[in-house]
């Protein structure tokens, strides 16, 4: 059992060895514009796959108000608690929002699907979704804090606490960018909703109390109104979710892929009348973190490689040879590295360390 425990620690080190080597110190990649960047509070861009942060504000830790962004939470836990055609007839408490709140229009007693409400929810931004969501999976939006906090926890974001569904401004509701980046990575591991954000536009079908309802997204990166004069539409965007209050300014987390790389850019504090310097700036970051890095596996890269291992005979230590270690490494262990660092043709070398020396038999 030891010499087996000695051979897992091998093959352990070895994928430690590879984080080190790949990820730079001082990254060699051009100069942010701090100029564009200073107009709003909070920013940071990460890869989707690695987890990387390539680019953040020196505030990336203050705690700051998330607004509508609070609903990728939201709609984790009803992906997590619900199937998408279970049945939501909506309570009555949720149709009764505050003054300028944003809706998808829910009347009470109507029964929708959850699949609808979260579309209801994550396009047009409508806190009556959120509401009917928490109601239906809690009873109330007490219980259904809890949730939101229980998996905040474990998805690592121990700076943030949420305190109703939606995102309207509460002293007990606050997160910080660095937090919602973690977030916005684990989201991406749900298909059905980053499916859902990237949907231009949806309709609600008709109920008992209402006529079809023709929903659109408000994220300008992926769909521009006609009645909009400029287009701040960006051809890679995948999703996710905007957000507005007087406390948190303009939002938005984006997400974008572009070829086989998927970024989110976080932009929190935008003061501007609308939020228009948000889509400029999540815009500008997605598209330096495209142009200067590259995420590469390093699982593809290991499993293509002979890793060999000195081992020491049973019975005389003096004598050494080599075996071959069978490696089975994931594809999805990946790294992101800029692009003056990496080269045109990085290299993959290893190196194996144990806490003692192999001895033969090994398993």
């Amino acid at each position: 059992m030891k010499k087996s425990l000695r051979f897992f620690i091998a093959v352990i080190s070895v994928i430690s060895i590879f984080f080190t080597m790949f990820i730079p110190a001082v990254s060699a990649a051009p100069a942010l514009d701090t100029e564009l960047l200073s107009q709003c509070k909070e920013w940071m861009v990460v890869d989707s796959k690695s987890g990387t942060v390539i680019a953040k504000s020196d505030t990336y830790q203050d705690k700051i108000s998330p607004a509508s962004t609070t609903k990728i939470l939201t709609a984790i836990i009803a992906l997590d608690k619900c199937q998408l055609t279970d049945a939501v007839t909506i309570d009555p408490k949720a149709t009764i929002l505050g003054s300028g709140s944003s809706k998808c229009g829910l009347v009470a007693g109507e029964t929708l699907t959850v699949k609808d409400l979260i579309y209801g929810m994550m396009l047009v931004s409508g806190n009556d979704a959120a509401l009917a969501l928490a109601y239906h999976i809690s009873g109330s939006i007490d219980a259904f804090a809890e949730l939101m906090n229980q998996k905040a926890q474990e998805i690592g974001m121990t700076n943030s606490h949420f305190a109703n569904p939606h995102g309207l401004d509460n002293d007990e509701h606050y997160v910080t960018c660095e937090d919602m980046a973690k977030l916005a990575v684990y989201a991406s591991g749900y298909s059905e909703l980053m499916k859902i954000s990237a949907t231009p536009t949806y309709t609600i079908p008709a109920t008992s109390k209402s006529i079809e309802r023709l929903i659109t997204s408000t994220n300008k990166l992926l769909y521009t109104p006609d009645s909009d004069s400029v287009s701040y539409k960006y051809e890679y965007t995948t999703g996710l979710k905007t957000g507005s209050t007087y406390r948190a300014g303009g939002c938005i987390v984006a997400t974008a892929t572009k070829g086989d790389q998927e970024r989110a850019a976080l932009v929190f504090g935008d003061p501007t009348n609308g939020g228009v310097n948000r889509w400029k700036i999540a815009k500008y970051l997605l598209e330096y973190s495209f142009n200067n890095f590259t995420t590469v596996s390093i699982g593809e890269n290991i499993n293509n490689m002979e890793i060999m291992a000195d081992i020491c005979d049973a019975t005389d230590s003096s004598q050494t040879s080599q075996i071959k270690l069978d490696m089975d490494i994931p594809e999805d262990l990946v790294v992101t590295v800029d692009n003056e660092t990496l080269g045109d043709s990085p290299e993959f070398t290893y190196k194996v360390e144990t806490d003692t020396p192999l001895r033969t038999p090994v398993n």
